[in-house]
């Protein structure tokens, strides 16, 4: 073996030793921190939150956490005294006028909830929001809006198995995608 590739195994080897130590060693040095309410957890609800035009994201907050706690974990200006509980879905829009600032509370697009992993309200679903849903199609969706409309609204997921195509295996696979609001008496 010549010098020129001994020495070329030696410094290739030595890369190779250098790379998984800087890593170890980077990890200490350089502490990455999740911002406060970015990540998921187990029974947490998501909130979008829309300040002054601008999408400042969606937030991941405890159950049971109430608007205004949340509006103060996410250090967005002291807020109003709203009461009312954070929901899956929820959109806190916030805008600021003549120094006042106003909350409107709103519901996330479908598109947004079934990028996180939430289910929609089949009442509320559009023929897009059907399709983007894994085992609905373009016929399938057509066929769950028209009996939509024939029913004046869904009262229960089930109905979903009146459409051809949709079975008992396939309707516990759309339970997870789909929901049907509870209508207030």
């Amino acid at each position: 073996m010549s010098e020129n590739r001994f020495r070329g195994i030696i410094t290739i080897s030595f890369i190779l030793v250098m790379i998984p130590l800087f890593l170890l060693i980077s990890r200490h040095v350089f502490k990455h921190k999740i911002p406060v309410l970015a990540d998921q957890c187990v029974d947490c609800v998501a909130v979008e939150v829309i300040e002054n035009d601008r999408n400042a994201g969606v937030f991941f907050v405890a159950r049971g956490t109430s608007v205004n706690q949340f509006l103060e974990l996410a250090g967005i200006k002291e807020m109003s005294k709203m009461n009312i509980r954070a929901k899956n879905g929820m959109k806190l829009i916030i805008a600021t006028r003549s120094g006042r600032q106003d909350i409107i509370v709103a519901e996330m697009a479908n598109s947004t909830k079934l990028s996180l992993g939430l289910p929609i309200d089949l009442n509320q679903a559009d023929e897009e929001d059907l399709v983007s849903i894994k085992g609905i199609g373009p016929v399938t969706a057509k066929k769950i809006l028209a009996l939509r409309a024939q029913l004046r609204g869904f009262r229960d997921i089930r109905q979903l198995m009146q459409i051809d195509g949709i079975k008992e295996k396939k309707m516990m696979e759309l339970q997870k995608k789909l929901y049907v609001e509870k209508r207030q008496p």
